[in-house]
């Protein structure tokens, strides 16, 4: 009787240890799931604004170029 106990304390223990390390690989999974989200809707934010903003963006490094003075380009 003493064996049979010690055996289903044993199996017991073992079935716990497995599941609580199928959780935190499935936690593990998830949270770079989100993360990839993360970046994924930081890249589409990011495309969308600079969309929007190109032709201000455009109009400011035209103005730049316009105000630098001319530099001959000279042969090496």
């Amino acid at each position: 009787m003493l064996l049979v106990h010690a055996y289903l304390l044993s199996f017991t223990g073992l079935v716990a240890d497995r599941l609580a390390s199928s959780r935190q690989r499935a936690h593990t999974g998830q949270g770079l799931v989100e993360y990839a989200l993360i970046v994924g809707f930081i890249a589409v934010g990011a495309i969308v604004v600079l969309g929007v903003m190109s032709g201000k963006i455009a109009q400011i490094f035209g103005s730049i170029n316009a105000a630098l003075p001319a530099t001959p380009v000279t042969g090496p």
